[in-house]
């Protein structure tokens, strides 16, 4: 017997995201981000080595246990492109539930294909967590 899942979808109570259901592949999503990131402005961007205060919060346990940095890109871009890559039908949540598997390797990939950009993003200046 063989178990396999629903695909994934929005629930019915979801109006005006048609755009969700088209079916496009996950690598032409990352593509269409990683176009959006290359034409971005400087300006619009915050980089920050996460926790920002050195003090590690009681809601992120596996972080203050390990006593690790994250690094931290807040780039404000398109609502419907971050939507079709966050809940879209071949969006990183629908890797995700495809398998844990298909999820990192994903994950993966889309680090892989902006790893230079968000690196030159956050060395431009010397200046991390401005405000």
């Amino acid at each position: 017997m063989m178990i396999t899942r629903k695909p994934w979808s929005y629930g019915s109570a979801i109006k005006d995201r048609d755009y969700s259901n088209r079916v496009e592949s996950f690598e032409s999503i990352v593509q269409e981000l990683s176009v959006a990131i290359a034409e971005v402005d400087q300006a619009s961007v915050r980089f920050c080595m996460e926790p920002e205060d050195g003090k590690f919060s009681d809601d992120d346990p596996i972080l203050k246990l390990l006593q690790c940095k994250r690094a931290s890109w807040h780039i404000a871009l398109d609502s419907i492109l971050l939507d079709k890559f966050f809940n879209g039908r071949m969006g990183i949540r629908s890797q995700y539930y495809i398998s844990p598997y298909q999820g990192h390797f994903m994950n993966r990939l889309i680090l892989s294909t902006l790893h230079n950009r968000l690196v030159q993003l956050a060395f431009v200046d010397s200046a991390f967590c401005r405000p």
